[in-house]
């Protein structure tokens, strides 16, 4: 499964920094992503403005803008087909 769906589904459900969307994965499937794989993915997230990013101290924490919410459920309809 790819890691931006992954993402994009957990951040349905609430505000994640990075940090914590590698370890809420790793909790759920055993799979740690590295910070090399989950960084730019959620970069690549917020230039294509699925994900609004806000400081919280030194963390990062990203939230499902509109726009994400929309590509979250065509993806989600999209992986039932598969």
């Amino acid at each position: 499964m790819q890691l931006k769906f992954i993402v994009i589904q957990l951040l349905k459900e609430k505000p994640y920094s990075g940090y914590d969307l590698m370890k809420a994965i790793h909790e759920n499937s055993g799979w740690k992503p590295s910070p090399g794989s989950m960084y730019p993915v959620l970069d690549n997230l917020s230039k294509m403005k699925l994900v609004a990013v806000k400081a919280n101290g030194k963390r990062k924490v990203y939230t499902l803008t509109e726009k994400g919410r929309r590509e979250s459920k065509e993806l989600s309809s999209t992986a039932g087909k598969i």
